[in-house]
């Protein structure tokens, strides 16, 4: 090796050599019997630790023109390795240097390879310096199951293989009760309720376990729970993450995530559907939410900000992400350098930014609707707007055909209106001047101007004033109904008032313009709604109402969200009625001289206008659309993926500077995986790239996807680092029995491939899985982190589920509605106003009340950057960023949340009360049940004495202290029945505090 700065071994990499030190290459390689040293698991990380970093694949930065990396560079020139002879490799020579200037690492590291680390070099070089490929860029072969005695499950043969190699064994099955919890946990992300618990352990029938298993697969809750991972990786949230983190409204995706799950959707056809929904021949709704997927990372709507910076920010997101979710590689590293250690390049980094650039997307739009949107409705407005739609038509037909119809009265009465129409307007609709009150500004800690409710949406009072005397109505002869106007203000609202006076029921059409938000109310019910920014323009909307005879009242609401503001308003398309017009030149000819095509004319204008059958038929159209209008606004929109008719070109972003333009690339694949199938007459797209993540060869899709469900079971993967399987991640614990599993996954024996259901029983109902949590001093020393896999895991809930958990044991969870807009429970109030713009009405952080209280977590509101404080705590991500593992932390703060945040009070309080509403129960049964409640097992004596004696000091205490007692018997909103004692109530909570913090309840056992 030449001189050169080399690189400091990283976490991942201090992990492995300690494990390889542990268990020697057999602990990681999964090979006890050979003596060969294996080059995946005993070289390559000696390399990638200590030489890669200035001799591996980035050319900017190698030293030397030396590469480590591949075997053609290292075996081929100046005998850095000479198979056989070690002490003819230069690669020993410059590792064992006496000198400081010669030895490798250079000492200015501070790094040196132990004594262990090179006689592994020099043996390895003695037996040929055999030289493999990464085993993740190799497509996996499925291996034969091992054939062991008494072992029906694939998965107990690999594990179970492996542990005799060790000289270890399973450890005992765990018992029924701790199972029931386990299942209920990992695949609902709930606990048993107390009937569930009783059935199960009731059933004594041997395929009563298997039974339970497939219940709660078909459970609508277990969606919630293998959703739960998938949006850490889609860096799912509720707000946009950049400048001041607005709002957005994108739930749909994460109940389309609930839904596929549930119903099972193949993982290929689900990856198909995230990355390219929107691409489907005949993309149906749910495809284009999936492929929101790519629409989910932060955003900005900063004024200043440059646009091009932002849309590489965007496409960069999406590149980083898909590889993390679906290579599992560190793709992000290649964005400015060739990757120092695994087989990517700067370049085909940029190919693969060049199908996520094709978004016509504003890059800075502010608004919930940033182009591309698609409405989402349920399926039950889907057939509500059928149906209006189909009657629409009809109503459309019925006035075509009626225009032309023989109709003898009809006749008479055209030729009198012609006349009328000779010397003057036939028009009967009668519009006052109109008045206008505003602005009325933001409340601070209230709802935005545009949901806020001023006291002119409750009733309108020309007389009235407002604002401490400031506001009043005022009459505004200046507003010209076909023009714009505009008002003064910022962050507020301005209200118009005016009335229609028609002689008889009849339809009318009204054309709107605002700046930004406008709502419509007619005769005081609600016409129109629409929130965008947007600048003020003709006819932006349409709104069709039905006006009744006599005096009509209209009102208007305008709201700015940002700059100026104004309005438009006409009950004409255009500014003249030309078809009108045209009528009356008509009517002043004389009767002789009047064409066919003008009769025509006549007729059609005079009957649209003033024949009552039509006139009825008007009024339906009116109300069909008028319903149909409202029905749309009520529909929430979601930002999906789009490539634009005209292809953005890509270039290389020198070191990722966006100023910087390198060469032009077209979308491709690394050189390093499988190729991607070229369409024909056009650039490859997401679609392609989508197919191409899924197909049969591919090496890493399959592995990633399985190691991350093993993930969610066990605690940790198969690979422990589901972030990176490349060079620098950990290898396999046990790599036959993930390639057996990519395989049976992508590519099954029998059965439909990418079954992820499949997947998760085959995983559940192994020996492997249902093993004790119970571990031994001398297997606790041999294998601290569980990579053998000889006992079961036992590890802290995850943040959602800590309160889940808690409310599902109160008996306060929502357990009945799946999906629906996000909601905000407890927090402290003022978080959110630190923040930027934090005290603006649409930022505030507004509680909601009653069931909403009491959802599941995965519903909770996710604000990027003030995440909700009690997830936050507990290691739930804050989604900027696309997140395969969670950190894991068991500090102080932990307790001070569950013991003193008033969901987890209101818990234990609402929980004591149930305990205490059972009739006829003794102190001694309430314990029990409480106990087992909590934690799905019975007490033992000694467990029971203690909570006895606990319950009579705090029952002595609150006694004593009656103020105390209430004030903790009133915690959170959920109603208190006043028939109970407060101290007795007070004691039982305090007591169901205690239980829900044990570190058993908290622990996934």
């Amino acid at each position: 090796m030449r001189h050169g700065s080399l690189t400091l071994a990283i976490l991942a990499g201090l992990i492995l050599l300690h494990s390889l030190l542990q268990f020697g290459s057999a602990a990681l390689g999964g090979s006890g019997t050979r003596s060969d040293v294996d080059f995946m698991t005993a070289i390559r990380p000696i390399l990638a630790e200590n030489c890669l970093d200035c001799h591996g694949a980035d050319a900017q930065q190698r030293k030397g023109d030396l590469r480590l990396d591949r075997p053609e560079a290292a075996l081929r020139e100046r005998s850095i390795i000479v198979p056989g002879k070690p002490d003819a490799s230069l690669l020993i020579k410059r590792i064992e240097a006496a000198h400081d200037e010669e030895r490798m690492p250079p000492a200015r590291t501070g790094r040196r390879l132990t004594a262990e680390q090179v006689g592994r070099l020099r043996r390895w070089i003695e037996q040929g310096g055999n030289w493999q490929e990464h085993w993740a860029y190799v497509t996996p072969r499925k291996p034969a199951v091992p054939d062991l005695a008494e072992v029906a499950n694939p998965i107990d043969a690999f594990i179970g293989q492996r542990l005799a190699r060790e000289s270890l064994a399973f450890s005992p099955e765990a018992d029924r009760a701790t199972l029931l919890r386990r299942l209920y946990l990992d695949l609902t992300g709930l606990p048993p309720t107390r009937a569930q618990a009783e059935e199960f352990l009731q059933d004594a029938s041997p395929a009563a376990y298997e039974r339970l298993v497939d219940r709660l697969l078909a459970s609508p809750h277990y969606g919630e729970r293998m959703a739960q991972q998938w949006l850490d990786l889609a860096r799912y949230g509720d707000s946009d993450g950049y400048h001041d983190d607005t709002p957005r409204v994108m739930y749909q995706y994460r109940d389309y995530v609930i839904w596929s799950f549930n119903r099972n959707k193949p993982f290929d056809r689900f990856t198909i559907e995230n990355l390219a929904g929107d691409l489907l021949p005949e993309a149906t709704l749910e495809q284009k939410i999936g492929s929101a997927f790519h629409r989910l990372g932060p955003t900005s709507s900063e004024g200043g900000a440059d646009a091009r910076e932002y849309l590489a920010k965007y496409a960069v997101d999406r590149v980083n992400t898909t590889a993390a979710v679906w290579l599992g590689v560190t793709l992000h590293c290649a964005e400015c350098h060739d990757h120092k250690y695994d087989p990517f390049t700067t370049k085909e980094y940029y190919q693969l930014f060049a199908f996520f650039n094709q978004v016509p997307e504003d890059a800075l739009y502010r608004g919930n609707d940033a182009p591309p949107v698609i409405p989402t409705p349920t399926p039950e407005q889907q057939v509500r707007l059928r149906e209006l739609e189909l009657q629409i038509s009809s109503l459309n037909a019925a006035i075509s055909r009626q225009l032309d119809a023989p109709d003898p009265e009809l006749e008479k009465a055209e030729a009198q209106w012609v006349q009328q129409l000779a010397v003057g307007d036939a028009e009967a609709l009668k519009l006052s001047p109109w008045s206008a009150i505003g602005p009325f500004p933001a409340r601070d800690g209230q709802l935005p101007p545009f949901e806020y409710a001023y006291p002119p949406e409750k009733s309108v009072d020309l007389e009235a004033a407002y604002e401490e005397g400031k506001l009043k109505w005022a009459e505004q002869p200046g507003y010209v109904d076909g023009k714009a106007h505009y008002f003064r203000g910022e962050n507020c609202a301005t209200y118009l008032y005016r009335t229609i006076t028609v002689p008889h029921e009849q339809a009318l059409t009204l054309y709107l313009g605002s700046d930004d938000g406008i709502k419509v109310w007619l005769n005081d019910r609600l016409v129109h709604s629409k929130i965008m920014v947007r600048p003020v323009a003709p006819n932006q909307d349409k709104v069709a109402v039905v006006l009744q005879p006599g005096v009509n009242r209209l009102l208007l609401k305008i709201v700015n969200l940002q700059g100026g503001y104004g309005f438009y308003f006409s009950t004409r398309e255009k500014a003249t009625d030309a078809q009108l017009e045209e009528a009356r030149k008509i009517a002043a000819l004389p009767p002789e001289e009047r064409t066919e095509a003008q009769r025509t004319l006549l007729r059609r204008v005079f009957r649209d206008r003033q024949a009552p059958a039509i006139g009825k038929l008007k009024i339906e159209l009116a109300r069909a659309s008028q319903e149909k209008g409202v029905l749309e606004q009520s529909i929430p929109r979601l930002r999906i993926m789009a490539d634009a008719p005209q292809r953005r070109p890509t270039h290389v972003l020198v070191r990722g500077d966006f100023r910087k333009l390198g060469e032009e690339v077209q979308p491709n694949v690394p050189s390093s995986l499988p190729r991607l199938a070229s369409p024909a007459g056009r650039a490859p797209n997401r679609l392609d790239l989508a197919q191409w993540l899924v197909s049969p060869e591919h090496p890493l899709t399959s592995r990633v996807a399985v190691n991350r469900i093993w993930q969610l079971f066990f605690g940790q993967g198969l690979v422990r680092t589901p972030e990176d399987l490349g060079v620098r991640g950990e290898p396999p614990t046990h790599p036959e029995l993930l390639d057996w599993l990519s395989c049976e996954f992508s590519s099954p024996s029998t059965g439909e491939p990418w079954d992820v259901k499949r997947l998760v029983k085959l995983i559940v109902t192994s020996r492997t899985y249902r093993q004790s949590s119970k571990v031994s001093p001398s297997l606790l020393e041999r294998d601290p982190s569980n990579l053998l896999l000889a006992r079961g895991p036992r590890y802290r809930l995850p943040a959602e589920m800590i309160r889940d958990n808690a409310l599902a044991i109160s008996g306060l969870l929502d357990r009945a509605r799946i999906g629906g807009p996000s909601v905000k429970p407890y927090q402290p109030g003022d978080l959110w106003r630190e923040m930027a713009y934090g005290d603006s009405a649409d930022k505030a952080y507004l509680q909601d009340h009653g069931p909403d209280l009491y959802r599941r977590g995965i519903y909770t509101f996710w604000k990027r950057s003030i995440h909700y404080p009690a997830f936050a705590i507990f290691d739930a991500p804050n989604r900027e960023v696309c997140v395969a593992r969670r950190a894991t932390t068991n500090t102080p703060l932990h307790a001070f949340v569950t013991m003193n945040d008033v969901a987890y009070v209101e818990a234990a309080r609402v929980f004591a009360q149930r305990i205490l509403a059972e009739p006829g129960a003794t102190l001694e049964d309430r314990l029990q049940r409480a106990f087992q409640d909590a934690l799905m097992r019975q007490p033992t004596p000694r467990e029971v004495e203690a909570l006895r004696q606990m319950h009579a000091r705090l029952l002595a205490k609150y006694q004593n202290d009656v103020p105390a007692a209430r004030a903790l018997a009133a915690s959170g909103e959920y109603p208190r029945p006043e028939t109970l004692d407060a101290a007795e109530h007070a004691a039982w909570t305090a007591l169901c505090q205690v239980l829900l913090n044990l570190d058993e309840t908290l622990t996934r056992e």
